[in-house]
């Protein structure tokens, strides 16, 4: 492909293509002793929007006293 997208050269002869070709190379962003569960995480933002959720919970958990009672305990 990279060949016919005219990003590399042939070791010898020619390639011609009809039209026009593009390479989309895919991304190889992987880290030493990341997981691959690590890694999709991390590039599809999933990582990120649970890190976003536990840290609403926590804020949400803080703050919630249940109704009737001053010790967070239900009572009611």
């Amino acid at each position: 492909m990279r060949l016919l997208a005219g990003e590399e050269q042939p070791q010898a002869g020619s390639v011609d293509a009809a039209g026009t070709v593009g390479h989309l190379a895919q991304e190889r962003d992987r880290r030493t002793g990341e997981s691959l569960r690590g890694y999709l995480a991390r590039r599809t933002g999933v990582g990120a929007a649970e890190e976003a959720l536990e840290e609403a919970s926590q804020s949400l958990a803080e703050v919630w006293v249940w109704p009737c009672s001053s010790t967070g305990r239900r009572t009611c």
